[in-house]
């Protein structure tokens, strides 16, 4: 697939951000694919480490960000403290169409997945299909492409500078 180019967006994408965002993609790429399940915020708790066991992308985000604003909570729904889709958009510094994309099926956000660079398969996103590794690819996709909008942003702003 051809890779486009980064186009003129609002989105607050940070360093900070693009770092995580690889740090979870490294993390995923570790653990065993018995671990992960994509269609399942947590999908098996331990009561005793009180922690998830199985978990998609944005479950294992208290693990690797013990420090973050993502929480596990076996009380709330889907086992994650708070609103994490709005974490999850603030933490990483993603709009709500690129969460969406990465963590929750790219079959209804073609757009991003083309500006982004992300397959966009309705064959398995959102179906629990999606591999650790598949998962773990795009998110770092979505980091390079972030990264490529704030060093263009950057450059424009020495250009100004001058």
């Amino acid at each position: 697939m051809p890779r486009l180019k980064p186009k003129s967006d609002p989105v607050p994408y940070t360093r900070a951000g693009v770092a995580r965002l690889r740090k979870l993609a490294a993390f995923l790429r570790q653990i065993p694919n018995e671990m992960f399940r994509y269609a399942s915020l947590i999908e098996v708790w331990d009561p005793i480490a009180k922690c998830g066991t199985v978990c998609c992308a944005l479950g294992w985000c208290p693990r690797v960000f013990p420090k973050g604003p993502l929480r596990w909570n076996p009380t709330s729904y889907g086992g994650i403290a708070g609103n994490y889709f709005s974490q999850a958009m603030s933490f990483f510094g993603l709009d709500k169409n690129e969460v969406s994309a990465l963590f929750y099926g790219s079959w209804d956000r073609p757009e991003v997945c083309e500006r982004v660079g992300l397959p966009h398969d309705t064959s398995t996103s959102f179906t629990g299909e999606s591999t650790r590794k598949e998962v773990a690819d795009n998110i770092e996709q979505m980091a390079r492409y972030a990264e490529r909008v704030l060093n263009r942003r950057n450059r424009k702003k020495k250009a100004r500078a001058r």
